[in-house]
């Protein structure tokens, strides 16, 4: 089976399919993605024109304006509102 999360041909025990090794990051990564903001509202500090946050999982990972994150988290899906208040 191409894609198969299982070892091997016939990677049974007991009758159960075994996995392969798991990777809690690789998991993260997948589900990791950036919101840009017009404005981003944080719970402290001022207002953030052309804001971004960076989402792994279910927690906010990093904050700060969409061009001091581009180049490090280029490669995630990304998002755009117009508003965005984190958290909320």
């Amino acid at each position: 089976m191409r894609g198969s999360p299982f070892v091997g041909d016939a990677a049974m025990a007991d009758g159960l399919p075994v996995r392969g090794p798991y990777s809690h990051e690789e998991e993260l990564k997948k589900d990791s993605f950036c919101v840009e903001a017009d404005l981003l509202i944080p719970g402290k500090g001022d207002p953030i024109k052309d804001g971004c946050i960076v989402v792994e999982g279910n927690k906010i990972k990093e904050v700060g304006t969409s061009t001091q994150l581009a180049k490090t988290y280029s490669h995630l899906p990304k998002y755009h509102v117009k508003v965005l208040m984190p958290g909320m």
